[in-house]
């Protein structure tokens, strides 16, 4: 039979993957959250246009947090160093998965009863480096 697979959204998946920056913005108000020099968040409702503003005066990057929210959540940061922060991130956790699948990986040795003296001497210096690895 012939089913028709469900169609896919392509646009929900790129959205979730790289939030809107700046410009990319759609709302025309968003929820501003600042953090303060003492630990503390403010909350304010201002225009994407007076908040592009302050993010440039204060050479930082508009970055839509939550877009699901209403009015969409924001906050300046240097988007760039959290773009390259996340990449390092990824390639370290990327690195020690690959590390625990060599570890976890089964090697084995064949011998059989003839064979000559030289073979079996490299045979066991290979057996040596897998269990010290």
């Amino acid at each position: 039979r012939g089913y028709a697979t469900q169609p896919s959204s392509s646009s929900s998946s790129s959205t979730t993957s790289k939030p809107r920056v700046n410009g990319e913005i759609v709302a025309k108000f968003i929820r501003l959250v600042r953090d303060s020099d003492d630990g503390e968040s403010t909350h304010e409702i201002v225009s994407v246009p007076k908040a592009i503003v302050e993010a440039k005066r204060a050479g930082l990057d508009l970055v839509e947090v939550n877009g699901k929210a209403s009015p969409p959540v924001c906050r300046f940061m240097d988007y760039e160093r959290v773009r390259y922060d996340q990449r390092k991130r990824d390639k370290e956790k990327k690195k020690v998965q690959s590390q625990m699948q060599k570890r976890d990986e089964v090697k084995e040795i064949r011998l059989t009863a003839k064979i000559d003296s030289h073979d079996l001497n490299v045979k066991i210096n290979a057996a040596a480096r897998f269990l010290d690895a």
